[in-house]
């Protein structure tokens, strides 16, 4: 999976949660100037039902960083989208972890991202991807967590 251009279709698996929330996608993956990307459509639920709104993601996959982006559509549906990046790197001594705007019904939290552990493992057929890290919110610590992605050709 390492040649310029479109790589084809590919199945992502995407679980969080300490493994309690799984989202299953479908993709295109791309290599572009040293990243592999996967372009691919999420779907929002509303109450437990799946399909009420999607957006459109991007997963960027180098060495050293792996970037979840959400384009999330705009909470009265006529605004702009609500860009999300979660940016999974380990940082160096002194360096501020990455920042993210998550939006609520009660206003927009800015939330720092810090990244304990990375692996980007890969093969021929598939990309293996852990990232644990802590979540902050104005310095104090609100979750602990993980993220694993699983990107195979279909």
């Amino acid at each position: 999976m390492n040649s310029d251009g479109p790589l084809g279709e590919v199945l992502l698996e995407i679980t969080g949660g300490q493994g309690e929330i799984i989202n299953r996608h479908e993709g295109q993956m791309f290599y572009k100037n040293g990243h592999h990307y996967v372009l691919f459509s999420e779907e929002l639920s509303e109450d437990g039902v799946k399909g009420r709104t999607s957006f459109a993601s991007r997963l960027k996959i180098s060495d050293d960083e792996v970037t979840l982006r959400r384009s999330l559509p705009a909470r009265d549906g006529a605004g702009s989208a609500h860009v999300m990046e979660f940016v999974y790197r380990l940082r160096g001594e002194g360096e501020r972890g990455c920042f993210v705007d998550y939006p609520t019904p009660y206003g927009v939290l800015r939330l720092e991202i810090l990244t304990e552990e990375l692996s980007v493992e890969r093969s021929e057929e598939e990309f293996l991807i852990l990232a644990k890290y802590v979540m902050l919110q104005e310095g104090q610590e609100v979750s602990r967590d993980q993220i694993k992605i699983q990107v195979r050709r279909k």
